[in-house]
C-alpha cells in the first residue's frame, strides 16, 4: 500500500460522501483505517529526483521536444 497521499484521500473521500452527511473527521477516520490495518506494510514513495542528470534521463524518455530554459535570464 502506498502511503503518502492522505490529505488527497481525505479530501476524496469528503467530497464522494458530502451527500451523505459526514464530517471532515469521519472522511479521514475512512483514509486513516488502512493505515492501522497495514501497519508496517504502508511505504512511502521517494521524493522525485531533483539533480540535473536524473530529470535529464526521465525527460529523455519521453517523446517530443524538451524546453530548457533558465530563471536567471535578465530580460
Amino acid at each position: 500500500m502506498l502511503g503518502d497521499r492522505r490529505f488527497a484521500g481525505g479530501k476524496a473521500v469528503w467530497a464522494a460522501l458530502r451527500p451523505l452527511g459526514p464530517d471532515l473527521r469521519d472522511a479521514e477516520q475512512v483514509v486513516h483505517e488502512p493505515y492501522e490495518f497495514f501497519g508496517d506494510r504502508v511505504r512511502f514513495a521517494p521524493p522525485d529526483p531533483l539533480e540535473v542528470l536524473t530529470l535529464a534521463v526521465r525527460a529523455a524518455a519521453h517523446p517530443g521536444r524538451v524546453a530548457v530554459g533558465s530563471r536567471t535570464d535578465s530580460r
